[in-house]
């Protein structure tokens, strides 16, 4: 989150978060060559979350952060992501 403290990760703590979140987005229902979006602005958790698609052979698609509602709406209906995880400010 912007503000907050910058916190240092090795590559192995950045592995097993993305793999621990691969593991949730198929809890989730979401399967190898499924698509998933990411609607947020740039930050470790977006990394994370793109990580993880990569560990399950999920197709990440997604939309820019700075799109309008109504075009990153069209963008997740044109993937068919079965799942989006939407920053706070998308989300307003």
């Amino acid at each position: 989150a912007r503000g907050a403290p910058f916190v240092w990760k090795t590559y192995s703590q950045v592995y097993e978060e993305a793999l621990h979140l691969g593991a949730g987005l198929n809890s989730l229902g979401v399967a190898q060559k499924d698509f998933f979006s990411i609607w947020l602005d740039n930050c470790i958790e977006w990394m994370l979350l793109d990580l993880a698609c990569q560990s399950r052979g999920i197709v990440s698609a997604p939309p820019y952060a700075t799109m309008d509602v109504d075009t990153a709406a069209a963008v997740i209906k044109m993937a068919g992501s079965k799942v989006l995880c939407v920053g706070e400010k998308q989300a307003r």
